[in-house]
């Protein structure tokens, strides 16, 4: 069994080997959260540096500053950050920023005085990568041994070995940041929506062999029978619908093709028929009325919520889905394994046969070290302590089982419930499939994922795939320009 591509150059396929997406996972609901959050220990700014008029902390103790985009699991960060204090008398100041500002608010919160000294963020090309370039981030294999690191080795989407800046673990050695979760991206399918329409279960259980053809049979039947198809929403969170669109791109021409095709390591231009076929294909179901009229005008969380309810059959998102419905509706809540199942996205044979082969999924996120603010500050033996101590066995054991992250050290996985259970499988899938292919917001270099995610809310909008695609390679031209 190959890792990553399969017929490829190993060291051109690995250096987008850690690409994956820009969200969070638990987290990646529109939470709602109206900014930032902190532990006891505030710093009296926002992550923008600006004064709150509040702050806490004993001035007299050295500080870490973390920030994060998880929003959902505030109680299980505060619960490491304590045993952290208590332990080695440093404190840690915790800023939590709403996953739909994360991204926007990130890089103006590095340039400030209050600039975190710790920070998630999704490790491919178009994330972690230019941060590399831009010298942000401590080189970490100079601070941990390889024993520590090597824990986070249990599934292929976490075994880097990126030639450059377009990883988060270099050839030579170098180690920006370590990996948080791993998933898989699925469609996810209502149980008793498929059984009132009459489809056989296990028609589309778990498949990754599943037609493009027999998949739009099933949503027909499902709008035939007074079912939305597909429900998505991408209002304050396109980026999730980018990722979901972005599927199509990798089925149809291969991930070898595609992660080549990004990082300019062929001749091939996005705006080619063959790339410009995939959108086309998700612009004929909304077309269709296979997917929602309103897929860029209601939230993520309403879409959610339709899908649960039983006002659509299928909905796309991460393999974190089940345990996030479980959160967000309560105790009172049925068995949310009972009630949804999953398979990967339909592969197209007239294009690219062994898509059925190939499957979508990544580590979310790392978390990487700030080094200017580190070196400013003086606090790497704390910093680097705090790294450790977040990512031991028990406190990522706490992170999974009561935030509802599905972490990357999955010696972590133990006393799963039905919910992750359903995790571990897609984690199993990924290590058994043949190749795997990066969550597109991480693999495409920064203006090309801009530009596709704008081009994608216009895709519903009538626009031609074409004048899209030539929108998006142009970004990519400039993008090769600034990173090759």
């Amino acid at each position: 069994m190959s890792d990553y591509t399969t017929d490829i150059d190993r060291r051109k396929a690995l250096e987008i080997s850690g690409s994956a997406s820009a969200l969070f996972l638990a987290g990646c609901a529109d939470s709602g959260s109206s900014g930032q959050g902190s532990n006891s220990n505030g710093t009296g700014q926002d992550a923008a540096g600006n004064d709150t008029g509040s702050s806490g902390g004993d001035s007299g103790q050295q500080k870490v500053r973390l920030l994060t985009h998880y929003g959902s699991e505030t109680e299980v960060f505060n619960g490491i950050i304590d045993r952290f204090e208590e332990e080695n008398g440093a404190t840690v100041e915790l800023t939590q920023i709403p996953p739909a500002n994360y991204w926007q608010q990130f890089s103006t919160a590095l340039g400030t005085s209050n600039a975190p000294d710790m920070w998630g963020k999704g490790p491919g090309p178009g994330e972690l990568g230019k941060y590399v370039a831009r010298g942000v981030p401590v080189d970490l294999s100079e601070h941990l041994e390889q024993s520590f690191v090597d824990e986070f080795a249990g599934t292929r989407t976490c075994r880097y070995e990126g030639e450059d800046i377009l990883s988060w673990q270099s050839q030579d050695g170098a180690l920006y940041g370590l990996p948080i979760d791993v998933f898989g991206w699925c469609y996810w399918y209502n149980r008793d929506v498929l059984a009132d329409i009459g489809i056989d279960e296990s028609k589309v259980k778990r498949r990754s062999d599943m037609t493009w053809q027999e998949f739009r049979d099933v949503l027909q039947q499902a709008k035939d029978a007074g079912y939305t198809p597909i429900v998505m929403g991408g209002n304050k969170n396109m980026d999730l619908i980018g990722i979901w669109v972005a599927d199509s791109l990798f089925k149809q021409v291969g991930a070898q093709t595609m992660t080549q095709t990004l990082l300019g390591r062929n001749d091939r231009k996005l705006n080619e028929e063959p790339f410009v076929e995939a959108m086309r294909k998700y612009q004929r179901l909304y077309d269709d009325g296979l997917i929602n009229e309103s897929v860029t005008a209601i939230t993520r969380p309403q879409s959610v919520n339709l899908f649960y309810n039983g006002d659509a059959a299928f909905y796309s998102q991460g393999s974190w889905m089940p345990s996030q419905i479980d959160r967000m509706i309560g105790e009172d809540a049925p068995e949310i394994h009972e009630k949804m199942g999953y398979f990967w996205h339909p592969y197209y044979p007239d294009a690219y046969q062994d898509g059925k082969d190939e499957r979508y999924g990544a580590t979310g996120n790392v978390m990487a070290l700030n080094k200017q603010s580190i070196e400013e500050r003086g606090n790497m033996d704390e910093s680097i302590a705090f790294l450790k101590h977040f990512f031991n066995q028990n406190n990522q054991h706490a992170f999974f089982s009561e935030g509802g992250v599905p972490v990357a050290r999955v010696d972590a996985w133990s006393d799963l419930n039905e919910e992750q259970k359903v995790q571990q499988t897609v984690i199993d899938q990924l290590n058994e499939a043949s190749t795997t292919y990066p969550i597109a917001s991480g693999a495409f270099l920064p203006r090309s994922w801009e530009a596709f995610v704008a081009g994608v809310g216009d895709l519903f909008s009538g626009t031609d795939p074409q004048k899209i695609m030539d929108t998006v390679e142009s970004a990519r031209q400039d993008d090769l320009e600034e990173y090759s």
